[in-house]
């Protein structure tokens, strides 16, 4: 793909652009009556709802769960719910991990997100799982960090449009990750990736073959949807990914563009963000 860095959006903006609210429209059933008639609907259903009738959820977040399921409110009440579930279950996953680590601590530093959209208008995660040292930092900040860079981004109406792609690169996993690959870690990152974050998964690139990622892929995809298995890919090499991304966005270790690809400024502000959402969600970026 030869485009260019100026054709391609930050991932940092500061509206929506027409284009996508009419791809909102295409993809996601959203026109403006249906967005209030079906808030309403969601509103009474949480209303009734015995185990979250007490949360103040903000339009925005509720906005969220409604362009996941494409207005199905029932299906978007089910995820709200599973959300909910989950964070009071997992209370403190989703707190932030202090700034510091990201001065003193290199393995927090695994996961980012990319500085440039795809052309389509997806949100790029990139995490190096190779980085994360688990006698540094403990499964529990890695999850909430992993959680985190899923979490809030759903705040930017482009993200909850758009979706994610996320490339993973499993190069330097060993043996010290493996005791985190046990079915019941990995149903956990399952169900709370696919059943209660309302997140669109558009493309998840596999990036350097390990023993580690053999391991994950053959517990995972017993939980996956063929919808999902297809959105799956496996690269050897990353220059594979010059396949499916433009070279702007790609990082230079895999034959693109990128030099700087870890955003802490914006990791950071995202990580303060995270740890304070109220249970009913904020509002959006813009």
């Amino acid at each position: 793909m030869a485009l260019e860095r100026s054709d391609l959006l930050p991932y940092v903006m500061d509206h929506l652009p027409p284009f996508f609210v009419k791809k909102a429209k295409i993809e996601l059933n959203e026109t403006s009556e249906k967005r209030v008639s079906e808030l309403l609907n969601l509103k009474q259903l949480a209303k009734n709802e015995d185990t979250i009738c007490e949360i103040n959820f903000t339009d925005d977040f509720l906005i969220q769960f409604l362009r996941q399921a494409k207005y199905d409110t029932q299906k978007a009440f089910s995820l709200l719910k599973n959300f909910i579930k989950l964070k009071r279950k997992y209370s403190n996953l989703f707190q932030s991990v202090p700034e510091r680590y990201f001065s003193e601590i290199p393995s927090s530093k695994f996961g980012t997100i990319l500085p440039l959209r795809c052309p389509d208008g997806c949100t790029i995660v990139y995490c190096q799982i190779g980085l994360w040292d688990p006698s540094e930092l403990s499964i529990y900040d890695f999850r909430r960090l992993a959680l985190m860079l899923f979490i809030q981004p759903l705040f930017d109406p482009m993200t909850q449009i758009n979706g994610f792609k996320v490339i993973h690169d499993f190069d330097g996993t060993s043996l010290k990750h493996m005791r985190y690959c046990t079915p019941q870690d990995l149903r956990f990152q399952y169900h709370a990736a696919l059943d209660c974050i309302p997140a669109r998964y558009k493309e998840i690139h596999l990036v350097n073959d390990s023993f580690v990622l053999s391991t994950l892929w053959t517990i995972t995809k017993q939980f996956l949807s063929p919808k999902i298995r297809k959105r799956v890919f496996f690269h050897s090499n990353g220059e594979e990914l010059l396949n499916h991304f433009p070279r702007s966005v790609v990082p230079a270790k895999y034959g693109g563009d990128l030099t700087d690809c870890f955003q802490e400024d914006l990791i950071k502000q995202m990580t303060r963000e995270y740890g304070s959402c109220p249970l009913g969600g904020q509002n959006n970026y813009y």
